[in-house]
């Protein structure tokens, strides 16, 4: 994993890279939002959103916002594409930027997906448990 890593963080000039894109099969991003109770009046954001199939399953449950970010352009395409496709850019937004640099209030969210390697995982928890000692 280490060098697949290095390899995307060569090719993508940055750091910052969590974990290849690789899209989230339709079951586990049932899965998923099951297992976190995504329902009405969610705000679902996802750290490497690909090309957002979770955030707009999250707005068919009832979610009220869903927010995606992702550091390949080519899945952020595809996401706009996707969300474009469903009409859901009212309530659906994704941007291509690094989530450590990127201006994100993370207290707005009522669920955070990270579907990423043991890496990104660890690099992330910082900053989410940061979040919950000033929710507190």
């Amino acid at each position: 994993m280490f060098s697949v890593l290095k390899q995307l963080r060569e090719k993508s000039g940055t750091a910052n890279v969590l974990a290849p894109y690789t899209p989230t099969p339709d079951a586990i991003v049932s899965a998923a939002l099951e297992f976190a109770g995504v329902g009405e009046g969610d705000v679902v954001y996802d750290v490497g959103c690909g090309d957002a199939r979770l955030l707009t399953a999250a707005i068919e449950r009832g979610a009220v916002k869903a927010v995606g970010w992702d550091i390949d352009t080519k899945a952020i395409e595809d996401a706009q594409e996707r969300i474009d496709g469903l009409k859901l850019g009212d309530r659906v937004s994704v941007s291509c930027e690094d989530v450590f640099t990127a201006p994100i209030d993370w207290a707005a969210a009522s669920v955070i997906v990270l579907y990423l390697s043991v890496q990104g995982n660890l690099r992330l928890r910082p900053i989410l448990l940061g979040m919950e000692e000033a929710r507190a």
